[in-house]
């Protein structure tokens, strides 16, 4: 279970009306928070289940009153409105640092099994992946980043001109740190089809 966060309730409020304010609804369906978890995945800033939001809105209250969120979920969330992390959205003056994206993305399940996903980010940083399904992909080869070959790394989404954000990084079998390509500038994708 990755980290959980004990934000106090005016944050979280906040965190929770500024993501309403972006995406222009509140959420108060299932319908809803699948609505909302597909548009933070579309935004690049990882997966994010339904069920979790529900829990982070109070829709549902199945872990408790104590119920607190992952650093995951609470920096995808951030992430969504343009900051970094929950430390400079706490920082900031409420403005919101997004705005929409209408561009093109692809979700892994989308992606054929063994096609190359080649991603490339500023500056002269690439890498190759191979699909090997569930939202894994076997890095075939990289230049200039801190993935490794046959690192195998977990990521939900592709998107163009964004972020790709890798929740979890394997190396040798053992999971490490995520990792996030291109967190300045994008990072740009093409998709190879298995031979």
């Amino acid at each position: 279970m990755g980290k959980r966060f004990a934000l106090d309730h005016a944050t979280i409020g906040r965190l929770r009306s500024e993501v309403e304010r972006m995406v222009d609804f509140t959420p108060a369906s299932p319908h809803d928070f699948t609505r909302l978890s597909e548009i933070v995945t579309t935004h690049g800033c990882g997966y994010v289940s339904a069920t979790t939001l529900k829990r982070i809105w109070g829709y549902i209250t199945d872990a408790g009153d104590d119920y607190h969120p992952s650093a995951y979920s609470v920096r995808a969330l951030c992430n969504l409105l343009g900051y970094r992390d929950i430390a400079e959205f706490e920082n900031s003056d409420g403005t919101i640092q997004s705005k929409e994206y209408s561009g093109d993305f692809v979700a892994s399940e989308n992606i054929p099994l063994n096609a190359t996903v080649e991603l490339r980010w500023m500056p002269n940083r690439r890498c190759s992946l191979l699909n090997m399904g569930g939202n894994r992909f076997r890095v075939l080869s990289q230049e200039n980043s801190h993935l490794q070959a046959e690192d195998i790394v977990e990521c939900s989404c592709f998107t163009q001109d964004a972020p790709a954000y890798f929740t979890r990084v394997y190396r040798a079998g053992m999971p490490t740190v995520s990792y996030v390509a291109g967190s300045a500038n994008g990072s740009r994708y093409t998709i190879e089809p298995p031979l």
